[in-house]
């Protein structure tokens, strides 16, 4: 967990991405490592984006460097991907702002010499983004999109060129985030919450919200009451899947986090008795109670083996979530 005196969101995506970068393992903050929101919420975005965009990020750089990656200070490339992160036109920020914030954190990795390679290869990057763009363009389809050609490969021979290359484009589309309703309170009271903290763009669905900027929303007291779930619609789908079937005892065999859990009881509230909800993972089941105590949920938890459950007694309806959906 970052230190609470130096939250920099920055310089602590720098640092973790310099693990990724040097191990490809990815270390990625939880959201109460920050006291302030937004700085996890550009914390996030910005691991997430150099990840994501990681081949045509390290393309821009060997082009604008005019040298292989294996010539440049690891915390360079780092900086210069972190920089040119935050110049994507949909992130609004300055470009004064981007590169000086950037070329700051140099001296804080210890390498404060850096700091002048990176400013200049950020300011042509400015002045030559048209001409990366459409050079990228001209690549291969995995440098394009930063897929794997293992991967790219794996689906150009299973679907053909082009299902491949709109699977790959689909892949980078940044996900909206969808807010499922507690049906015990009132909605106009929660939206009228999430637009008190800045949360905009919702799109009104039947169970809930489409956010195009989740930004705002895990600080909302709604959200610390139980008043509504984050959750994809993958997820939301089981509620109308188990529709027709009996649901006097249910058990959820990978029940954490608890998303599709507490949905369901829910839905279902009247004609549930019985809601046991285990998962083999220690780990993963302290979010469990946790967010079950927030929510208020009535079911019964334990960590166990689905293999393997103690548990005797049949259950009307099981549900089966593995690998996690959401995850």
């Amino acid at each position: 967990m970052p230190s609470q005196q130096n939250q920099n969101p920055r310089l602590i995506a720098a640092q973790d991405l310099l693990i990724w970068f040097h191990s490809n393992q990815i270390r990625f903050q939880r959201r109460n490592s920050f006291i302030n929101p937004s700085d996890f919420g550009l914390y996030r975005y910005l691991v997430s984006s150099v990840i994501r965009n990681r081949n045509q990020y390290l393309f821009f750089i060997e082009d604008l460097t005019g040298r292989k990656l294996n010539k440049i200070d690891p915390e360079a490339i780092i900086c210069l991907m972190l920089g040119i992160s935050q110049l994507e036109p949909h992130m609004k920020v300055q470009q004064y702002a981007a590169v000086n914030e950037t070329v700051g954190l140099l001296p804080a990795l210890n390498k404060g010499f850096l700091k002048g390679f990176v400013n200049a290869n950020l300011r042509s990057f400015i002045r030559q983004e048209v001409r990366l763009r459409e050079s990228c363009q001209q690549q291969a389809l995995a440098v394009q999109t930063s897929h794997p050609d293992w991967m790219v490969t794996r689906w150009q021979k299973k679907y053909g060129d082009f299902a491949a290359e709109q699977i790959c484009h689909f892949n980078n589309l940044i996900p909206k985030v969808h807010i499922a309703i507690n049906p015990k309170f009132e909605r106009q009271v929660v939206l009228e919450e999430l637009k008190h903290n800045n949360v905009k763009d919702l799109e009104e669905l039947q169970n809930g919200w489409r956010v195009n900027n989740p930004s705002g929303i895990f600080n909302t007291e709604s959200l610390r009451s139980g008043a509504f779930l984050v959750q994809d619609p993958s997820s939301q789908q089981l509620i109308e899947l188990i529709a027709p079937l009996p649901k006097q005892s249910v058990l959820d065999v990978c029940a954490a986090p608890g998303g599709k859990l507490f949905h369901l009881e829910w839905a279902y509230h009247s004609e549930i008795e019985l809601l046991i909800a285990i998962d083999n993972s220690t780990s993963r089941m302290h979010r469990l109670i946790e967010n079950k105590r927030r929510i208020g949920s009535k079911s019964r938890i334990a960590v166990m083996d689905a293999k393997k459950p103690a548990i005797n007694a049949l259950f009307d309806l099981v549900v089966v979530d593995a690998p996690c959906s959401g995850t």
